[in-house]
C-alpha cells in the first residue's frame, strides 16, 4: 500500500515540479537531468519497496511467541 501511495504522490508531483523547474530555472542542472533523477528515484523506491516485503516475510516466519503460545508451549498433550 506504501508504494501505492508513493507512486500516486510521484505522478502528482513530477509534472507540477517539472513545469516549475522549465518555467524559473531553465538553465538549471535540476531541469537539464529531470528524467534521470526521477528515474533513479523511482528505482530506488521500487528497491525499497521489495526490500520491505522481503524483511516483512523474515520479520513474520521467525516472529516471538504470543503470551497464549508461550504459557501452553511447556505443556504436553
Amino acid at each position: 500500500m506504501r508504494m501505492i501511495i508513493t507512486m500516486i504522490s510521484i505522478v502528482i508531483i513530477v509534472p507540477i515540479l517539472f513545469l516549475k523547474l522549465a518555467r524559473d530555472y531553465p538553465q538549471s542542472i535540476f531541469f537539464r537531468y529531470f528524467i534521470w533523477i526521477v528515474f533513479i528515484l523511482l528505482i530506488l523506491i521500487f528497491l525499497s519497496a521489495i526490500g520491505g516485503k522481503k524483511s516483512d516475510e523474515h520479520y513474520n516466519l521467525y516472529q516471538k511467541p504470543t503470551k497464549k503460545n508461550k504459557n501452553n508451549s511447556h505443556h504436553r498433550t
